[in-house]
Formats: structure tokens, C-alpha cells, sequence
């Protein structure tokens, strides 16, 4: 398993940047690579919510993914059920500073063995880097609008 993580200080308050986040409407704006996000359950928010992801990281990657710990204003962990990539689980957590909020995201995932893992993780290992340093500066940039 593979582990990279940002952090990062935004000036907007901390229900503001969470509530932002936790918006599924909003992932394709903020998440690096996600072409399309689509419920697979009425639930769209919170604990137990699923969607089938797209990510383009240099090829179209498809995943079912579920929203499995959920904290209001704390905590949001979101881990893949399988599909064309690795087996992946994104944790984002949020904490109050002076009038802003700190956000801390990190993206674990595991290649499978052989020659077929050893191709993915030259795909996943640099896109995974930029991915969570993107992601991070897209959340500062629209989560305090």
C-alpha cells in the first residue's frame, strides 16, 4: 500500500469548506481527474452514500466507491468497491483555525502484484502525487467562495 497526503489552511470557516465538500455535486469541480460522478443511491451525501466514479489518470479509470466514515464537520473517508484501479480510499479531515479551517487529505491505495501491477503503479504513483496536491489546492480555491 502507497500513502500521499496535503495539507493545507483556507481563510473560510470550517462548516462552510466541510459542507462544501461533503456536496457529491461538487466533486467534479474539486477532485483532480474525475470526469463524471454518478449516485448510485437516492443518498448523496454522508455515511453509506455510493457513486460510480471516472477518473482520467492518463487513461479512463472506472470505480464504484462508498462514503464509509462520515463526521459531520470532522471527517470524510470515501473507499473504492472495485472497478479498473487500484484499490483506493481518499480520507479528508477538518479542523478549526483562528476564523479558517485546516484540511488534511490523504489517498491510500494498493496496486496488485505482477507485471499488470507493476504497469499500474507507473500510471497511479505520479498521478496519485499531483493528484492529492491538486485536489488540496482546488479545495482552497472554491470551497471559500
Amino acid at each position: 500500500m502507497a500513502a500521499i497526503a496535503a495539507e493545507d489552511v483556507t481563510d473560510a470557516p470550517l462548516e462552510k469548506v466541510f459542507g462544501y465538500l461533503a456536496d457529491s455535486r461538487n466533486i467534479e469541480q474539486w477532485f483532480y481527474g474525475v470526469e463524471r460522478i454518478v449516485p448510485l443511491t437516492e443518498q448523496i451525501r454522508g455515511l453509506g452514500s455510493t457513486f460510480e466514479i471516472t477518473i482520467n489518470a492518463g487513461i479512463p479509470l472506472k470505480a464504484k466507491i462508498k462514503c464509509t466514515e462520515f463526521v459531520e464537520n470532522e471527517l470524510i473517508v470515501v473507499t473504492s468497491l472495485g472497478g479498473d484501479g487500484p484499490a483506493a480510499s481518499t480520507r479528508w479531515t477538518f479542523a478549526s483555525e483562528g476564523d479558517g479551517t485546516r484540511i488534511r487529505g490523504e489517498f491510500d491505495y494498493t496496486v496488485p502484484g505482477g507485471l499488470a501491477g507493476a504497469a499500474m503503479a507507473t500510471l497511479v504513483k505520479p498521478f496519485a502525487a499531483i493528484a492529492v496536491k491538486q485536489t488540496t489546492a482546488n479545495i482552497l480555491r472554491y470551497a471559500g467562495r
